[in-house]
């Protein structure tokens, strides 16, 4: 299977250790790739997904709902100050996701069009942690990621009354007369577990 980068070290790998003792004699190989690849080329039976399904050949099932945030280290903060209002946040060092200089965030029932012109960018929100860890600067995560209690000490969530809008995780796989037993046993484990993905 094939899967977004920022699910290397969040709830997948718990995921796939869980259904390997469960299913021991099925062999799980995931990809993990920002790319959004073409499954039957690549020979791949199945992918995790973020986001509407563009493809209409494929067969899509919901896994669960995400949601991201402003997010910075203490340190940070003790040193830069807490921003109070959006309009703060040109006083502060932003790290991008991706190239975008602004981001659609919601506030209430609102949509609010946040400027983000960061001086650091990476495609990997991996990278985009490891950054906010070494305390420089205010970063979007997806709140799954923010939140793990794998990492000490936690990070500080700045602005918390905006959020991300709501972004569905999607298991996709090719449209086809028979799916194999082994997707059809990984897709129902990983829903039936479902809450290990949202935030």
């Amino acid at each position: 299977m094939t899967a977004p980068a920022g699910f290397s070290r969040h709830a997948l790998p718990q995921l796939v250790a869980a259904y390997r003792d469960a299913f021991p004699s099925v062999k799980v190989e995931v990809t993990f790739t920002n790319r959004e690849i073409d499954l039957v080329a690549e020979g791949i039976d199945l992918a995790l997904r973020v986001g509407p399904l563009k493809d209409s050949s494929m067969i899509a099932r919901k896994l669960a709902d995400g949601f991201g945030g402003l997010f910075a280290s203490r340190a940070y903060l003790d040193r830069q100050g807490v921003p109070k209002t959006i309009e703060d946040l040109t006083g502060h060092r932003l790290i991008g996701f991706g190239r975008a200089t602004s981001a659609k965030m919601r506030r209430g029932g609102k949509l609010v069009d946040v400027p983000f012109d960061a001086p650091i960018m990476s495609n990997d929100f991996h990278m985009t942690r490891a950054m906010i860890d070494l305390d420089l600067g205010i970063g979007y995560l997806p709140a799954l990621m923010a939140e793990a209690g794998s990492y000490d000490p936690p990070l500080i969530r700045v602005l918390p009354e905006y959020s991300s809008v709501k972004t569905a995780l999607y298991f996709a796989y090719p449209r086809q007369k028979f799916v194999p037993a082994r997707v059809k046993s990984f897709v129902a484990f990983a829903t039936a577990r479902a809450a290990d993905f949202k935030s």
